[in-house]
């Protein structure tokens, strides 16, 4: 009786298990524009866990109307020393999705084997190209496009058929840090690097997700640098700005290294290190808050589809923070500066054989030309007055000295000769009621802004005025076939009295600095470590009238800072090809 009961418990548990429902896990459902795709937001997944010891024995890709047909063959076991496999009987699990700026389409293969992976794929219309990565048990696809995409797949008994086409997402810019890919990546922790594809189809690098503003991406920046850092790698991430549609440039990567050893002087006692400022970034000057003015090299698509470079402007802030200044970009910036009141500040852009002025308004964001107000095609040079004008060496066949005066309405009533006659091509300097400019005859003028009045004032290949305007520093070379061997004399403007401070030496680059205390200069390095210092830093004291030689430099292009004791200095590294990329540093000096 007791066995009759026990069987009949068996056959009442096998009854109910058979009529309870089996819960199923819900069909994901296209969620697209484009009707029956998946959307870049999506994840689909697919194939049978269950599947192993399959392998990926091709990867095709053909362009079929609007989509661009993708089709992974799968056969049993391996395919190497000419083993030919078998037929899978189901197809191996997958997981497909899309990564965004630029759109990777990716197929995630965590079971299978991947002998036969690195296959080459021409790029096709908005397909770029086609890279893997190699997991611990398996492998992961990414396919390149332009722009964004969507999605949908076909399985058969062993193909897997993927459709990419165009979505309808617009493309926008968004700041990104990227570094370069290596086969043996640091782990950047919280931040989510994911692989791209470089434009030049090539190369990869490691992009982060999209990030809000500059501000942002400078942090992670900063944070990111810190980690490879931390783990040994000479590596530096870096920021950019790219559109989403495109891919991120390939250049050479920034070493840490070359980084620490740029700035340096080379002191008796020691060496001292420059502070970075900016990557990628050329300085151009300062304001009156001690910001600094700095060109940005950008790449950008002409008229004509040419890739060219141009330059953004942007503003270093003395906390480290950087703004754009104005969305207007520039051939090459050739020298800016900013009006006494700090309100405006004058741009000249270098374009081809022109050279070309331009004003921008820092209260009411507002650019003008102001070439194209009667200053010809080529403006030699420019200096604000205290007075706040801007006095211009400008014309087109035949040079003249014009005034520009921001606060008179209309333009046009603005702009006034200085003087009637013609100008010289050369360095332009205003100190009190005078205008200082020089011509191609070694000649140095003076034109009185009260009466117009012209004299000779020195005789000199070039000059430069301090910022106090009290010291005129003229230069005359030595022997015309040899422009480096100079001699150097100081004037004072208010007095006249003049000091012969070098001669006959290799100097360049002479830079007030910011106080008008000093006078920099530099001499060539002729000892064992000119290779790495090519170049001696010489700082002349005007009030005991003493030079000395600070040490070796490693930059040969030095810019004035805010006081006798800093500079700024400024190097190109070679990043590929004829890529040079500016660096821009602060020296302070001890």
């Amino acid at each position: 009786m007791k066995k009759i009961a026990i069987i009949l418990l068996i056959i009442l548990l096998i009854t109910l298990t058979a009529c309870t429902p089996k819960v199923t896990e819900p069909e994901l459902l296209p969620e697209s524009s484009v009707p029956g795709y998946y959307s870049a937001l999506q994840t689909l997944p697919g194939g049978n866990a269950e599947v192993t010891g399959a392998n990926l024995s091709g990867i095709d890709i053909l362009r079929r109307q609007e989509d661009y047909v993708l089709t992974l063959s799968f056969t049993e076991g391996s395919v190497l020393e000419d083993k030919s496999g078998d037929a899978v009987s189901a197809l191996p699990a997958y997981t497909l999705s899309v990564l965004s700026a630029p759109s990777r389409f990716v197929v995630e293969l965590p079971g299978i084997l991947a002998e036969n992976v690195a296959q080459e794929l021409e790029p096709l219309g908005e397909f770029q190209g086609y890279f893997y990565e190699k997991t611990d048990t398996g492998v992961t696809l990414y396919f390149q496009f332009t722009g964004g995409i969507v999605f949908k797949a076909e399985e058969s008994a062993d193909h897997l058929t993927l459709y990419v086409r165009a979505s309808d997402e617009e493309n926008a810019e968004h700041y990104h840090v990227k570094t370069i890919y290596r086969d043996e990546n640091v782990d950047l922790g919280e931040y989510d690097f994911t692989p791209a594809l470089c434009e030049d189809g090539i190369n990869l690098c490691r992009i982060s997700p999209m990030l809000s503003s500059v501000e942002e991406a400078d942090t992670v920046c900063k944070s990111v640098n810190a980690l490879l850092e931390a783990a040994g790698s000479d590596d530096t991430a870096e920021v950019i700005l790219m559109d989403s549609g495109a891919a991120p440039d390939y250049t050479e990567p920034v070493s840490r290294t070359l980084l620490t050893m740029m700035g340096a002087l080379k002191t008796n006692s020691g060496i001292i290190d420059g502070t970075m400022i900016g990557l990628n970034a050329r300085f151009v000057c300062l304001d009156q808050n001690g910001s600094l003015l700095m060109a940005c090299p950008q790449e950008s698509i002409s008229g004509d589809g040419e890739e060219e470079t141009v330059e953004e402007l942007w503003l270093y802030a003395g906390t480290g923070k950087r703004s754009r200044l104005l969305d207007s970009l520039f051939a090459s910036v050739q020298k800016a500066a900013v009006s006494p009141d700090g309100r405006t500040i004058a741009i000249l852009e270098q374009t081809g054989g022109d050279r070309l002025l331009y004003l921008y308004d820092t209260q009411n964001q507002g650019l003008t030309f102001l070439s194209a107000e009667g200053l010809g095609d080529y403006t030699a040079d420019f200096c604000w007055g205290a007075n706040g004008v801007l006095y211009i060496m400008c014309g087109d066949e035949s040079m003249q000295l014009m005034a520009f005066d921001p606060v008179v309405t209309p333009i046009e009533d603005a702009l006034t000769a200085v003087e009637e006659r013609e100008g010289g091509n050369g360095n332009v300097a205003v100190s009190g009621d005078s205008v200082y400019f020089n011509d191609e005859y070694g000649s140095v003028y003076a034109v009185s802004t009260v009466d117009a009045t012209r004299e000779l004032y020195e005789t000199a290949d070039g000059f430069l005025l301090s910022p106090d305007g009290k010291q005129m520093l003229l230069i005359s070379y030595d022997d015309a076939e040899v422009s480096n061997s100079v001699t150097l004399t100081l004037k004072s403007t208010e007095t006249g009295e003049k000091t012969e401070i070098a001669s006959g030496m290799a100097l360049s680059a002479y830079v007030f600095s910011g106080d008008s205390k000093a006078l920099f200069m530099l001499d060539a390095n002729t000892g064992a470590d000119s290779e790495d210092y090519p170049v001696n830093l010489l700082k002349y004291n005007i009030e005991s009238g003493k030079m000395t030689t600070l040490g070796a430099l490693a930059s040969n292009t030095i810019f004035p800072g805010k006081d006798e004791n800093s500079l700024i200095l400024m190097f190109y590294q070679e990043r590929g090809g004829n890529v040079f990329m500016p660096i821009t540093y602060r020296l302070q000096i001890r």
